[in-house]
């Protein structure tokens, strides 16, 4: 009798291990069920919030938007307010958006408001509140990646529903792109040529004096810097001669890009490095990929500015909070 006992407490334990065994995976299978599904719905919002960003984006001239960053915005006050409107009008008929913003930067990287929708805080609202200050950061993004962002209110940059960061971007044909960083290539090979034959001090008065074209091209130049990355010669900003730049970024809140051409001068000795840099033709901050070969103690730099296909300014539009579904 003893031993039927023992055999039924058995099998009982043993079906309640499985009866909880069961248990637990259906709860599992529901969290991951359910886990999926919001993350399904959240590309869903995500990706049809982009599509929209892009069309609206794509309806704007980025020749407005030129006219408006070389004229300061001051002498462009109506087509300032024409655009706001515009903004305003898209904001009203699209239910879910709560305020639409296009943004650029003045010549030292700083964001600045070219039209918003009504309501919509303008940059200077948003740097004097702390909790805005991490949107202020998001905004520099799309500008130096070129590609759109979404952020949700979890990152902080944003306390009301998503924000979508689409960038505008004058046209620009991959073959004149590469076209152009081989030209940089070249030049600095040129440069090379010219410092084995003639010497440093030669090569340093040719750049600074822009005597020789081939170190001189449009908006590609070639610049000096010794093995620390201070400036030698620049056929531009002869100011930079002789100044320990190493700690200062490329723009507030920027990149480091000085210290990333020591390192690759360094290492592998020739290779390239991005940044964003006044382009002097344009008088803007534009996207530059720069090509850079170190010869003894002096590293030789030719940039190629990306110009036709820079971010002309950046299409934000804030969702209203709770937004499930693009209406």
């Amino acid at each position: 009798m003893p031993y039927l006992w023992s055999r039924l407490r058995d099998c009982i334990d043993s079906v309640r291990l499985r009866v909880y065994a069961v248990t637990l995976l259906i709860i599992l299978l529901g969290v991951l069920l359910t886990t999926l599904s919001v993350l399904y719905r959240d590309w869903v919002v995500r990706r049809t919030v982009m599509h929209e960003a892009d069309i609206v984006a794509s309806a704007i001239d980025p020749a407005r938007l030129e006219a408006l960053n070389r004229g300061r915005v001051g002498s462009c006050e109506l087509d300032r307010l024409r655009l706001g409107a515009e903004l305003t009008n898209i904001c009203e008929f699209k239910e879910n958006y709560r305020a639409l913003y296009l943004l650029g930067r003045n010549q030292e990287g700083e964001i600045v408001d070219y039209a918003c929708s009504r309501g919509a805080l303008s940059i200077d609202e948003l740097a004097a509140k702390a909790e805005c200050r991490s949107r202020l950061a998001a905004y520099q993004e799309p500008f130096r990646t070129q590609e759109p962002l979404v952020l949700s209110p979890q990152s902080g940059c944003t306390q009301s529903g998503l924000l979508v960061l689409m960038p505008i971007t004058t046209s620009v044909t991959s073959e004149l792109e590469t076209a152009k960083l081989q030209k940089a290539r070249e030049m600095a090979a040129a440069a090379g040529a010219f410092y084995r034959k003639y010497g440093k001090q030669a090569l340093l008065e040719a750049v600074n004096t822009r005597s020789v074209p081939d170190f001189l091209q449009n908006d590609s130049y070639a610049f000096i810097c010794d093995d620390e990355v201070r400036v030698l010669a620049h056929p531009f900003k002869p100011e930079l001669i002789g100044k320990d730049l190493l700690e200062v970024a490329d723009r507030p809140g920027g990149k480091y890009f000085r210290r990333e051409i020591r390192e690759l001068a360094d290492g592998a000795g020739q290779g390239w490095v991005d940044y964003e840099y006044v382009n002097p033709v344009s008088g803007q901050l534009e996207p530059k990929n720069t090509y850079i070969t170190r010869i003894d103690d002096i590293i030789i730099a030719v940039g190629a500015y990306k110009g036709a296909g820079r971010t002309a300014a950046v299409l934000g539009i804030e969702l209203e909070p709770g937004t499930g579904a693009i209406r």
